[in-house]
């Protein structure tokens, strides 16, 4: 969370989480959420509490120190993760069928949590979900199946949308693992192939919304295996244990070379390999 300024040097700060433990966070730019290891989901940043029904400024809060959702306490016990877009929360639920999710433009409901089937997609065991990411309007959900289904939570200039049924990725192969940053996505499909899709400007890199582009394939020596995405890049690690990144590195730090943009995927430095 921050102004997009690159500091190099930061000082860590405590979040008190008043003697829960934590056991999963997920952070946007604004705000972020957490789950603890006995079900009690924390929010802060900005829209981190919805405090009336209006759209006014007074009708939203800002809170750097966690607060207990208390709307979803009384279901603790059957939360399994949470997950953050840009002033929304997701939330699934133990199942692996049941989505909640609430924020200041989201789709299914608006300022409280409650259980939300998404349509269509409860199916049978083929259809467990299996994990969520989430950009500033879009949450894209991966099935156990390999599939990936989308709705959109607002559209530009903070017109709400009806509720949305979602919509299947239909372009894509079977998918393994998904992230996506602040307006675009990224996944690693099932024979460790990189895709990404929407849309980073200044200079424009991609403009592709929900269009997957191939900019990695795996061969027989190197092996795609987890993707992670920034604001405005992702960086992918390999069976080796080695970096590749692609988008915006405005800080120069992704690389020796002075590179502010990468179009294609990149290794990086070679020595950067991750010994763990």
């Amino acid at each position: 969370m921050g102004n997009g300024t690159c500091k190099m040097q930061l000082t860590p700060y405590q979040i008190p989480f008043y003697g829960y433990q934590i056991k999963t966070i997920s952070v946007k730019e604004s705000n972020a959420i957490a789950l603890s290891t006995n079900g009690v989901v924390f929010t802060w940043g900005t829209n981190s509490r919805m405090v009336s029904n209006d759209d006014s400024a007074s009708g939203f809060i800002s809170s750097y120190n966690p607060l207990i959702v208390d709307e979803l306490y009384q279901h603790k016990n059957v939360i399994s993760n949470v997950y953050c877009g840009e002033r929304f929360f997701v939330v699934t639920s133990h199942d692996a069928y049941n989505i909640l999710t609430w924020g200041q433009w989201c789709a299914y409901t608006e300022y409280k949590p409650r259980i939300q089937r998404v349509s269509g997609m409860h199916l049978g065991l083929s259809r467990k979900i299996h994990d969520i990411s989430c950009t500033d309007k879009t949450t894209y959900c991966l099935l156990t199946s390999g599939v990936i289904y989308y709705w959109k939570n607002w559209e530009e200039h903070g017109q709400r949308l009806p509720p949305q049924t979602p919509c299947q990725m239909s372009s894509l192969p079977f998918v393994r693992s998904i992230s996506s940053g602040k307006s675009h996505s990224a996944c690693i499909d099932v024979h460790g192939n990189v895709y990404v899709w929407g849309i980073i400007t200044s200079p424009d890199i991609i403009n592709q919304p929900n269009t997957p582009l191939l900019i990695g394939t795996s061969n027989e020596q190197t092996q795609y295996t987890h993707v992670k995405c920034g604001n405005h890049s992702l960086v992918v690690l390999d069976n080796d244990k080695y970096l590749h990144c692609w988008g915006k590195n405005t800080c120069n730090k992704l690389s020796d070379d002075n590179i502010t943009v990468f179009h294609q995927l990149t290794k990086m430095v070679d020595n950067n390999r991750l010994d763990f």
